[in-house]
């Protein structure tokens, strides 16, 4: 009995230590996206080198997270909750990687850009909104990871239709003003396609957002 209660101590610290990894790895990430937008709006060429050292540290972070998950699934004696746990932590690590691989992608469209003065603030206004939109949903969805909270993943279904809205609007208004030459081409194309990565980032926040619902007691939405 006393080797077992040893044995489920360990157990425990080792959960705690993954969740703390996979906390530390969603500020990571968070972080890094706030970077790559601040880049993107201010056409901050000399963010691009800071912006892979943070990317290359999320990875490595994910690889110790999965390391961490596949010792626990195979060397420790896991109850149910104890697995869904882990198998959740796996795929969220994942999730944020991809938003880490994205958000470095949002800061190098500044390549695109050729030093170049950017549009007036009119042609980037649904943009930026976006970009406020998506940073507010990944800041809200560590958010509920530190607090364990599933009813505020869940809500995060609704504001994702209105990032959906955001992507159609800001795509049109920039084809818009690229037609209308308020917007030269190659940076209306670059922010276009910074458009879209912002929308994949907001998938990846609503995978993470499913697995903490399905982890807390809710289950994922449709």
């Amino acid at each position: 009995m006393g080797d077992e209660g040893t044995d489920t101590e360990e157990t425990q610290k080792e959960l705690d230590e993954l969740e703390r990894q996979l906390i530390e790895m969603g500020n990571m990430v968070e972080s890094l996206f706030a970077d790559s937008v601040v880049a993107l709006m201010e056409n901050d060429w000399g963010a691009e080198t800071e912006l892979r050292e943070e990317d290359y540290r999320a990875h490595e972070w994910w690889l110790k997270i999965d390391k961490l998950c596949v010792d626990l699934l195979c060397n420790r004696k896991l109850n149910a909750d104890q697995v869904r746990f882990v198998s959740a932590t796996i795929k969220i690590a994942s999730a944020l990687k991809r938003t880490a691989d994205q958000s470095l992608h949002i800061g190098e469209t500044i390549r695109s850009f050729e030093l170049e003065s950017l549009p007036d603030a009119g042609s980037l206004a649904p943009v930026a909104s976006m970009v406020e939109l998506t940073q507010n949903m990944l800041g809200d969805v560590i958010e509920a990871l530190v607090n364990h909270n599933a009813q505020e993943a869940a809500g995060l279904h609704l504001v994702f239709r209105e990032l959906a809205s955001l992507d159609a609007r800001a795509v049109d208004e920039l084809g818009d003003a690229m037609l209308n030459g308020r917007v030269p081409v190659h940076l209306g194309t670059g922010f276009v396609r910074a458009v879209q990565r912002l929308q994949h980032v907001g998938n990846e926040v609503l995978d993470i957002a499913n697995q903490l619902c399905h982890v807390y007691g809710r289950g994922p939405q449709q």
